[in-house]
């Protein structure tokens, strides 16, 4: 996961300086929020509940956006990398959400 979340952003930051938008490299407050919570929860169920409930929901948004680049898309190139990316990104939301079905099933 970390290897290929690290290839989209590298390539995100290049088609940003290629289009001429910059790629910020910092993390927007309400994930600074989420890293402080989980920062301050103790490994357990607890951490576990909601680093998934997390990871389900960022993934439906990142969706939603990537979908939304694909319809509306104005740059060939922004919309081949929503295009590229968005398959990627929609199994790791299957994998997410298939742990979260599990873990609360106990």
């Amino acid at each position: 996961m970390v290897a290929e979340h690290t290839l989209a952003q590298t390539d995100l930051k290049n088609l940003g300086t290629s289009v001429g938008i910059a790629v910020k490299d910092t993390i927007d407050p309400p994930h600074v929020a989420l890293k402080s919570l989980l920062v301050s929860t103790p490994a357990g169920r607890a951490f576990d509940s909601i680093y998934i409930y997390s990871q389900v929901a960022d993934h439906d948004a990142t969706i939603a956006n990537f979908q939304t680049e694909q319809s509306n898309g104005s740059h060939r190139d922004v919309v081949s990398y929503a295009n590229n990316y968005l398959p990627h990104i929609q199994m790791h939301r299957q994998s997410a959400d298939s742990i979260s079905r599990g873990f609360f099933r106990r």
